[in-house]
């Protein structure tokens, strides 16, 4: 059981589950359909309000694909599923500054600061299903801690 962020980096690098009770609890209640639609919602209106806070992206094969975000965001708040407008998109989603929009990644992320003392910034990636690859294979400059919820990662 990893108990503290240096067990954490002497465990090494890569695909790593971590078991630790306070966060899995707290994980339980992000981590499914609902929630995630709410979160999606919460960060379009917020975007409306205040651009400069968080943002909405949109890469394609490791390019920026072009939307219009305020025309994006006002389509997720109008529709009865976000995801009725996301899988229709021939590119990947991404909400950043998920810890600004989303009280409950807020509390997630406050209990991983509490328990390793690191500070985390949070987005959200979403590929439609097809051929939708956003990033092309690269590695991150920094430590990123990742949930993936469904599909496969190439």
């Amino acid at each position: 059981m990893i108990e503290s962020f240096r067990d954490l980096l002497n465990a090494g690098f890569g695909v790593k589950t971590l078991d630790i009770k306070e966060i899995n609890d707290l994980y339980n209640t992000i981590c499914n359909e609902e929630p995630i639609e709410e979160m999606i919602r919460n960060h379009c209106a917020y975007y409306l309000k205040k651009p400069d806070f968080v943002d909405i992206q949109t890469i394609t094969k490791g390019n920026s694909y072009q939307v219009d975000k305020t025309d994006f965001a006002k389509q997720i708040l109008k529709a009865e599923n976000p995801f009725d407008i996301i899988n229709q998109m021939p590119c990947t989603l991404k909400l950043a500054g998920l810890q600004v929009t989303s009280p409950a990644i807020k509390s997630f992320l406050r209990a991983v600061y509490k328990k390793f003392k690191i500070s985390i910034f949070s987005n959200m990636y979403i590929s439609p299903p097809g051929d939708t690859q956003g990033y092309t294979y690269h590695v991150d400059p920094h430590k990123v801690f990742m949930i993936h919820l469904r599909g496969v990662k190439r």
